[in-house]
């Protein structure tokens, strides 16, 4: 007589042609599956049971097979097409990942919110901010000043003529 075989994963029984069928695009099946139906979307894919599945738009991810929908990166973010995880949704210019993992309105080091609070700027000349937080740039001391825009560091200030440093106070 003949042997059974399951079908192999990756595949479904086509009874009518009585043969193993491949999935759909970027679908996938467990072995001995016995329906088209059987092969659910990748991860990263979305579409129905059985029928090919189309790549997550972009600034969308999905971390589970299945017909389920992409999940929307949080605002201030975004991803490639066929992105799988909430970690491929990276922040925009001038938006750090906070502790939920959203981006947040934190301005790096260097910038600062502008007045309408929708993007992060340059920290302006004279001006510096050395971490990232929804702080604003602090001037330069007193009789101090750079020309430079974005700085980190009070070290991008200089002293105006005839002043100097005080090293201990710094």
């Amino acid at each position: 007589g003949t042997l059974c075989q399951q079908c192999p994963a990756g595949t479904y029984e086509d009874v009518v042609a009585h043969s193993c069928k491949l999935c759909p695009t970027h679908s996938f099946s467990p072995a001995g599956s016995a329906a088209a139906t059987a092969c659910t979307c990748n991860v990263g894919h979305t579409g129905p049971d059985g029928a090919p599945c189309e790549a997550c738009a972009p600034n969308t991810y999905k971390n589970a097979t299945g017909s389920a929908a992409c999940t929307a990166c949080t605002p201030f973010s975004t991803s490639a097409a066929g992105s799988v995880s909430a970690d491929d949704c990276a922040c925009d210019t001038d938006y750090v990942k906070i502790g939920d993992g959203s981006c947040g309105r934190d301005c790096v080091a260097g910038r600062q919110m502008s007045a309408d609070r929708t993007t992060c700027v340059l920290c302006p000349n004279s001006y510096y901010k050395t971490e990232d937080g929804e702080h604003m740039c602090t001037r330069c001391p007193a009789h101090a000043m750079h020309g430079r825009t974005g700085q980190t560091s009070v070290d991008a200030c200089y002293c105006e003529r005839g002043h100097l440093w005080d090293a201990a106070a710094r």
